[in-house]
C-alpha cells in the first residue's frame, strides 16, 4: 500500500515527506522479511523436533544396535 502511494505521490511533494515515506516503506519491508525468516526458522526447528520424536536419529539407532549386539541379545 505504501509503495503504491509513494509511486502515485505528486511531483511537487515535500522532499522530506517523500524520503520519510520511502524510509517507512523500506523499514516495513525489512521487518516483514525478518519476521518471515523467523517463522521459517521456527517451522524448520519444529519439523526437525517432530521428526526426531517419531524417528530416532541415525546415531541413536546405531548406538542402541551396538548395545544389543554387545549384550548378546
Amino acid at each position: 500500500m505504501l509503495r503504491v502511494e509513494l509511486e502515485r505521490s505528486p511531483s511537487g511533494i515535500d522532499k522530506y515527506l517523500e524520503e520519510w515515506r520511502r524510509h517507512s516503506l523500506e523499514s516495513a519491508m525489512r521487518e516483514i522479511a525478518w519476521l518471515e525468516d523467523m517463522i521459517k526458522t521456527e517451522r524448520k526447528q519444529s519439523e526437525h523436533h517432530n521428526r526426531q520424536r517419531r524417528h530416532p536419529c541415525c546415531n541413536c539407532w546405531r548406538r542402541k544396535l551396538r548395545q544389543l549386539i554387545s549384550s548378546g541379545r
